[in-house]
């Protein structure tokens, strides 16, 4: 579980960050922060990473007070419990996709057969196994994207946050890469989102509009209108300040769009949550037995 207790961050010439903003995000959980840049969306996102710290206020993981944690132990939480997706990919050019997606693990110290074994999982998951020997630069967007979703689900985080992961993609393969990021969340994960994409509203659990680093909770059909005609701020009438309890509740999410291009792979559902002390299959080359994580990514 995620959670932000009161919190507030303030930058030079009165630009506000977050302004005593309350969220509580559970496990299974996706949410999506809409509203214009400079609104804030992208300072409670880094927040809740332990990308930068609140001037007030309590940040929570799992149980835990996070926000106060020294450098080197924030990022120990971000390479073990967070996971990041952004607009740019942020994919290493020189490395495969296979490659880009064992980076994660090396910052954990992981390798061999058990990180081969994970790497392979993580990007079957994605769909995007047939570009596991590819350069980022022989890439489409969608296909760049999901080597990042892959990598940072690698080493199965309980939290994933992604930063305009649809900003670069088409409609179509927008609504992918949202679905994907849903079946993460219904995977036990905690998912959130900041978004000017309208393709999210269909897919996630609530939806929030930030303005002046404090959230909202908008009446849909003026956040619709907002999000797919940019007519600006939405009216004071038509949102109400979030006061921590209160959530607008996306409809059930409607299948993407016709790709107008070529096919996309079809993606493998994500693996089943594994069973208390079950052990994973053997595998080639005889590996040795690892246990199961909640994402079916062998450790």
């Amino acid at each position: 579980m995620l959670e932000l207790r009161h919190v507030s961050k303030r930058y030079g010439r009165g630009a506000v960050g977050a302004a005593d903003v309350s969220l509580m995000v559970e496990p299974g959980e996706i949410i999506a922060l809409f509203g214009p840049s400079g609104s804030g969306k992208t300072s409670i996102l880094h927040i809740m990473g332990l990308l930068q710290e609140p001037d007030e206020g309590e940040v929570w993981l799992a149980g835990e007070r996070v926000d106060h944690l020294r450098e080197r132990k924030a990022a120990d939480v971000r390479s073990r419990q967070l996971g990041f997706v952004f607009q740019s990919f942020g994919l290493l050019p020189l490395l495969s996709g296979e490659e880009n997606v064992a980076v994660a693990l090396r910052l954990l110290g992981i390798g061999g057969e058990a990180a081969r074994a994970r790497v392979s999982n993580a990007m079957a998951a994605v769909g995007i196994t047939h570009r596991a020997q590819h350069r980022p630069g022989e890439m489409s967007g969608g296909e760049q994207q999901r080597i990042a979703l892959a990598r940072a689900l690698v080493h199965a985080p309980q939290v994933l946050l992604a930063d305009e992961p649809t900003g670069e993609l088409d409609t179509a393969t927008a609504g992918y890469v949202v679905d994907m990021l849903r079946k993460v969340a219904r995977n036990g994960a905690t998912v959130v989102i900041a978004t000017h994409d309208p393709v999210a509203l269909d897919y996630v659990d609530t939806a929030f509009f930030v303005r002046d680093g404090t959230l909202h909770v908008p009446d849909r059909a003026e956040l619709q209108m907002w999000i797919t005609e940019g007519t600006g701020v939405l009216s004071d009438a038509g949102s109400a300040a979030y006061p921590g309890s209160r959530r607008l509740t996306a409809t059930p999410p409607a299948p993407p769009p016709p790709h107008a291009g070529p096919p996309l792979p079809p993606s493998p559902p994500l693996p089943p949550p594994a069973q208390p002390g079950a052990a994973a299959p053997p595998e080639k080359k005889a590996p040795p037995v690892v246990e199961s994580d909640p994402w079916g990514l062998p450790h």
